[in-house]
């Protein structure tokens, strides 16, 4: 063999050398995976104790390397009524039941592939005060149906009452609902109780809110214990004996 002839023999192996390692290299750097660069998501949510009717506002935040205008957002609630703000980072949620945290969950789309899309937020609740047990909680119903019900709760609450302790009507009323007849409601219920029970100085009080639902909540306060409490503008009547 010539010695140009051994001279191109070398060339071709480190040829073939060279494209073996490449192959390999290739087939290493193919297998392994890049991490994603995602954002920190989290939802905010106002730290005051909502009432029944308040509006809470929940706010998504997205913090990282994302384009936002190229996300689209989808909210979901676990209880109370969206108002506003579905597919925006801001939602708007009526609160109707103040005794139940209300969890909103954002689904983002848009963000980089293997990057979390779901993020949630739960808003405070409304604990009862020490000594204050809640009976019931109903919407709105007429005023035959309403007697009804709070008939069939006296024997609950009975000893309650025999024992010193009041019982707490809480009605959320509308803000549209007239004071006319926000006053016949309570006239219409204490005369019920008074036919019922009347002469047994038992206590009744009732509790006027005005709000964006119509809620009525039954309590009964154990002696010494302190009542519901009551919202903005919200009015009281009684203690009255029956």
């Amino acid at each position: 063999m010539g010695y140009y002839q051994r001279i191109n023999m070398r060339s071709l192996k480190a040829i073939v050398l060279l494209s073996l390692l490449l192959i390999t290299l290739s087939v290493i750097t193919s297998g392994q995976t890049t991490t994603p660069k995602c954002p920190e998501l989290s939802v905010d949510v106002p730290g005051a104790l909502p009432r029944n009717g308040d509006t809470i506002i929940f706010t998504l935040k997205v913090k990282g390397v994302v384009d936002k205008r190229a996300l689209k957002i989808h909210w979901y609630i676990s209880s109370g009524k969206m108002t506003g703000g579905q597919g925006t980072d801001k939602l708007r949620v009526l609160l109707t039941n103040e005794g139940v945290g209300i969890t909103a969950s954002a689904e983002l789309k848009g963000l980089p592939n293997g990057c979390r899309d779901i993020v949630s937020g739960t808003s405070p609740i409304y604990d009862l005060p020490p000594g204050m047990i809640q009976y019931d909680e109903y919407g709105a119903m007429s005023l035959d149906e309403e007697e009804t019900r709070i008939k069939a709760l006296l024997p609950q609450f009975a000893d309650h009452l025999r024992a010193g302790s009041r019982v707490v009507l809480h009605l959320f009323v509308k803000r549209k609902e007239t004071v006319d007849a926000t006053t016949t409601r309570i006239r219409r219920i204490f005369s019920f109780l008074r036919s019922e029970i009347g002469g047994k100085a038992f206590q009744f009080q009732f509790q006027v809110e005005k709000t964006n639902v119509h809620v009525t909540k039954v309590y009964v306060v154990l002696v010494g214990a302190s009542p519901p409490i009551c919202g903005r503008g919200c009015k009281m009547m009684g203690p009255l004996w029956i």
